[in-house]
Parts: C-alpha cells; sequence; structure tokens
C-alpha cells in the first residue's frame, strides 16, 4: 500500500492496482453507515458522486475509485483557483438539491 490518512474517524490507504489506484476507508463502528449514505447520494446525484466500489457496514470499511487530489490534501488549498472555488460554491448545493429531490 502506498499513501496513508489516519484521522480519529477513519483511516484511508491510496493502493495501487492494475486498473489504477483505489481508495479504501476504514470508519468507526460508529460510522459504518457511511458507505450506504454514500452510494444513495451516487444514486440521487451521479453527477456530483461517485458510487463507491463496495463498502461493507459490518467492518465499516468502503473501497472507492481515486478522485486524485483532495481540498484537504492535495495542491487545490496551496493556491486555490478563483475558478476551483466557484465550481465548488456552485457544485455543492446542486449536489444537495439532487439527493433531496432526486427526479
Amino acid at each position: 500500500m502506498s499513501d496513508l490518512s489516519i484521522q480519529r474517524w477513519s483511516a484511508v490507504w491510496r493502493i495501487p492496482t492494475n486498473l489504477g489506484h483505489v481508495l479504501l476507508k476504514q470508519t468507526t463502528t460508529a460510522r459504518a453507515v457511511e458507505g450506504s449514505v454514500h452510494a444513495f447520494c451516487a444514486d440521487a446525484a451521479p453527477e456530483y458522486v461517485d458510487q463507491p466500489l463496495a463498502y461493507d457496514p459490518a467492518t465499516a470499511r468502503i473501497l472507492f475509485t481515486d478522485g486524485g487530489l483532495t481540498m484537504a490534501g492535495g495542491d487545490w488549498l496551496a493556491v486555490p483557483t478563483p475558478k476551483a472555488i466557484a465550481s465548488m460554491v456552485t457544485d455543492y448545493p446542486l449536489c444537495q438539491a439532487e439527493v433531496r429531490h432526486p427526479e
């Protein structure tokens, strides 16, 4: 396994595979529902949220495709561009609206 991020609420490993990198997230048992919530949001708003590759509520593990840099850990914070900020600020409420009222 290559990269690792550990927080009090989860640990995330970035794992190379023959099809590209994936992320394996281990949450706490109190947050075991996160995988099903993520899958629900992906069903309701697929243009904003990727479907998890797999999740297991019994072990509180979720497998995702690697979407690249994150706002919290990538270069985005080092040099936030107006375009990146505008995209985030406009997409977030649109995603919320889709999840609340899917067509």
